[in-house]
């Protein structure tokens, strides 16, 4: 089987179209959402639950967007600290699914009662720095893509 030259010259554009595109794209580690910032606050969450419970999901908010989502439950006073109160800092929520009481866990703020079955810790996304871990009983705002259906 013979390939002309117009064959060959059609293989060599295609070729070097292909490999134009790729050199288009660079190697990523990022999901490319907000979200991915958080997962440098994941170490801080998961001390701050004391290594109990399993990961159940990770929110990027604003702290106003917290208090909002908060407040429209309960009293937002009883759950976000003052200092993430803002619409200018982003706070990471990592959620942990298990039997969870106030007491035992870093800056326990309970919402509904003294324990509950879910405990979101409230990172400031900035520093990794611990604001709160919130003890409630079932989760006011979808934590993520990944788990939709939890709480």
């Amino acid at each position: 089987m013979r390939v002309g030259r117009t064959g060959l010259g059609v293989v060599a554009l295609v070729l070097c179209a292909g490999l134009l595109a790729s050199g288009c794209t660079s190697p990523r580690n990022a999901l490319g959402t907000r979200e991915s910032s958080c997962f440098k606050a994941l170490p801080v969450a998961r001390a701050a639950v004391r290594d109990r419970g399993r990961f159940a999901g990770v929110r990027y908010l604003t702290g106003e967007a917290l208090v909002r989502v908060l407040g429209a439950l309960h009293p937002p006073e009883r759950g976000v600290p003052p200092r993430a109160n803002s619409r200018h800092v982003g706070i990471c929520v990592v959620a942990y699914s298990g039997h969870f009481d106030a007491s035992e866990v870093a800056d326990g703020r309970p919402v509904d009662a003294r324990a509950g079955r879910l405990a979101l810790v409230v990172v400031r996304a900035r520093d990794e720095r611990l604001l709160a871990t919130i003890v409630i009983e079932k989760a006011p705002l979808r934590l993520t893509r990944l788990y939709p259906d939890i709480g």
